[in-house]
């Protein structure tokens, strides 16, 4: 098996919230869902796999907007994609895709996925979906081309 460290990582929307002490006291403060997604994403784009993972799984055991549920499985995909759990990862944007099926990127990410398996087929499939969402989208244009290569040399 070959394994693809994905050279167009969509980039997510970066969401800051600022964190609010609890009433009535001053060094006690609580972390908004919101705050532990905007980790989670400076993690991955910091290369703090683990990290990200964390404050990503702990996000999404709180009530959150779909569009970040969306952007927190997106970056759960690329996160565990990157440590080397394919499962893991595809799973993630099978679920944000779930939730979104016009979010191109979780398409594309979905591919990285599948062309780090050696699955050349599922993963040009899913840059063409993505392709189909979004025809500007050059980061899935580009693995699609590297997919389609790949899948020419087997």
């Amino acid at each position: 098996m070959v394994k693809f460290i994905p050279i167009f990582i969509a980039a997510v929307m970066l969401v800051v919230a600022v964190p609010t002490a609890q009433a009535g006291t001053s060094d006690i403060i609580r972390l908004h869902s919101s705050d532990l997604l905007s980790q989670g994403i400076r993690a991955l784009r910091q290369g703090d796999m683990e990290r990200a993972i964390t404050s990503l799984e702990r996000f999404l055991k709180q009530p959150a907007s779909r569009s970040n549920r969306v952007a927190a499985r997106n970056n759960l995909c690329i996160a565990y994609e990157y440590v080397g759990d394919l499962e893991a990862a595809a799973e993630q944007c099978s679920i944000a895709i779930e939730l979104n099926p016009k979010y191109w990127r979780a398409y594309n990410n979905r591919g990285n996925v599948h062309l780090a398996g050696g699955a050349y087929e599922a993963a040009s499939a899913d840059y063409q979906l993505a392709l189909e969402i979004n025809p500007k989208a050059e980061a899935a244009r580009e693995n699609l081309k590297l997919s389609e290569a790949e899948a020419a040399k087997r």
